[in-house]
């Protein structure tokens, strides 16, 4: 696919950017000993170590390097040890305790269990008893975990890996060949390391460009604002210019899309974002039959949102503007949330001072509650649609549930391709309380639980499905499904059939997958390859044989056949036909052309 901007150039421009990144500086460089100490106390290398052990972990800390090791462990079978510290570096990474504890389950069974399929001699039977009593302890008490908790594993492993892997790697080519192409790396990213494609996306304020990283040859999605409207676009608050940025660099999710650079222009701000070029929600009940998705499908991805959505409120974060065309679809079948814009901390640290933030209120509950108004209409929730009518200091609020409301509508749309209120009706609330002034909360609540009430759905629906959307779109925020944590929403009916320890490590394969039916094997080759085509052939001749002869005894109609094809081929009776028989009927010249 053509680029809409050139990537090539000549010499003399290439010897001008090389000097102008050689002269950027982006940060104070580190002497061996401040990164020997770095990695010391984030806890990744023991305190007794030596500079050869401190060079392997800034291999294994840099994506460039990280492959040249990882293609030279795959070609020694030492890749073991190498992908165990990479899944253990990963879960060390995780802030959230759910996703903690599969990631601990899934590093257990791959890695640690007797009979994994990379187990890994360096743990011995004492540390391994020790792993599984913590994934049997987590399953009870989310709180065991500790980001820590692997550490002693970990030292293991990169002992294992400095001698298997890592000191054959230091006299190979492949260690010569990641040297030089270090050596034209530098700290920082600037545009010039990407080559442009096509536009695949356009909001508001934002566009959206399919990428390549030149050092990596991998595609990514380069989303670009224009400075100038994200100062407009948040003038009365200026701290939110980063919240996407901010927001995007804390979640590390599956079901949440990744935030890989950040960078600017003179004029732009840029996040360069991990692809995700399937199309949308949206686009898959466009697409759907009827503009109905199947029911496998709509309890997957709702799933995956129950999953992404309780990473973020357990980042004490909430979404705020969910509907299908904010979530994403993956060429390997599995979701995505994307665009953090609208994203609002209640009670972190993430985006603000916690729970000392003086934007939010305090509930009965001790939840902290938002009062900025953010969502698109007939996806917002009651306690939401209630602010527009409202002056700032007599909003009561709303805490992260909204989400759960808007994953309701959700739910409701792609199984029937529709929202499931009247359009009419539901204008008219938003407009008679938007205009209101001190509006009585119980009237709001009223004229929503009619709305409720009055829900067509449709015969299709399964039990199941009707009673998590009317547990999600639940008026009152108290008693509303997943108010009282996301193990609420896991266990209803509708979700029976997920095992979600599988699904956050996408060990689940989705019920739709681009190019699912793509692959193939011939027939034929899979005979070959076998090593029973010639038997299969053999038996194939004497079949059509069979059907020109007929159903009666083969040698009879065999000889029959050779007597009128023949004149004197037929055997004598009490002898087998001549078994090159066949191969000789289509080489008489005066029967070549006959058709058998």
């Amino acid at each position: 696919m053509g680029s809409i901007v050139s990537s090539s150039s000549s010499s003399s421009e290439k010897e001008e950017r090389d000097s102008r990144r050689r002269q950027t500086v982006w940060k104070k460089q580190e002497t061996k000993a401040d990164i020997k100490a770095r990695f010391i106390a984030d806890g990744s290398l023991p305190a007794d170590v030596s500079d050869e052990y401190v060079e392997l972990r800034q291999i294994l800390a840099e994506p460039v390097c990280q492959r040249y090791l990882g293609d030279f462990a795959k070609k020694q079978y030492s890749q073991e040890a190498f992908f165990g510290w990479i899944d253990i570096q990963e879960y060390r990474s995780i802030p959230t305790p759910d996703y903690r504890r599969s990631k601990l389950t899934h590093i257990y069974k791959k890695y640690i269990k007797a009979d994994a399929i990379l187990n890994l001699g360096s743990i011995d039977e004492e540390d391994a008893k020790l792993v599984l009593a913590l994934v049997e302890k987590a399953r009870t008490d989310k709180t065991a975990l500790k980001t820590d908790t692997l550490d002693k594993i970990q030292h293991k492993i990169f002992m294992d890996m400095f001698k298997s892997t890592f000191i054959p790697f230091k006299g190979s080519g492949h260690y010569t060949a990641m040297k030089s192409e270090m050596n034209d790396i530098f700290n920082k990213v600037t545009m010039d390391d990407f080559d442009l494609f096509e536009k695949i996306g356009e909001g508001g304020f934002a566009k959206v460009i399919r990428v390549r990283k030149k050092s990596t040859g991998k595609y990514y999605a380069l989303k670009v604002q224009r400075k100038k409207d994200l100062v407009e676009m948040y003038l009365d608050d200026p701290k939110r210019l980063e919240t996407e940025k901010t927001v995007f660099a804390s979640c590390h999710h599956p079901f949440i899309v990744d935030l890989d650079y950040s960078l600017q222009t003179d004029t732009c701000a840029l996040l360069v974002l991990g692809l995700a070029n399937a199309g949308n929600l949206q686009d898959v009940i466009n697409a759907a039959s009827d503009h109905r998705v199947p029911l496998d499908r709509v309890v997957f991805y709702s799933a995956e949102l129950v999953l992404g959505l309780s990473h973020l409120h357990d980042l004490k974060m909430m979404y705020r503007d969910l509907k299908p065309s904010n979530v994403l679809l993956c060429e390997d079948g599995h979701i995505q949330l994307a665009d953090m814009g609208g994203v609002a901390d209640c009670g972190g640290s993430v985006l603000s001072k916690g729970e000392h933030d003086p934007r939010l209120m305090k509930d009965r509950k001790g939840k902290g509650r938002r009062r900025s108004i953010m969502g698109t209409h007939g996806y917002m929730a009651p306690e939401m649609v209630k602010l527009l009518g409202q002056k700032r200091y007599e909003r009561v609020g709303y805490t992260e549930v909204i989400d759960y409301w808007s994953l309701g509508i959700t739910i409701f749309k792609l199984l029937s391709g529709k929202r499931p209120f009247d359009k009419k009706r539901y204008e008219k609330i938003v407009e008679e309380t938007g205009s209101a002034q001190n509006q009585d909360k119980r009237k709001v609540n009223k004229e929503y639980e009619m709305l409720r009430q009055e829900i067509e759905y449709p015969t299709f629906f399964s039990s199941n499905a009707k009673s998590v959307i009317q547990g999600l779109l639940e008026v009152d925020e108290e008693k509303r499904l997943g108010s009282n944590g996301t193990d609420e929403i896991k266990k209803h009916p509708f979700f029976t059939n997920v095992d979600w320890d599988k699904l956050v490590q996408k060990h689940v394969i989705p019920p739709l997958r681009l190019f699912d039916t793509w692959d193939f094997i011939s027939p034929h080759t899979l005979k070959v390859e076998m090593g029973i085509a010639g038997e299969m052939e053999a038996h194939d001749t004497n079949f059509k044989i069979q059907q020109v002869m007929g159903t009666h005894s083969p040698i009879e109609k065999r000889a029959s056949l050779l007597s009128r094809i023949l004149p004197g081929a037929a055997p004598k009776e009490g002898n087998s036909p001549n078994p090159a028989a066949p191969a000789t009927l289509m080489k008489s010249p005066k029967d070549h052309h006959r058709k058998i």
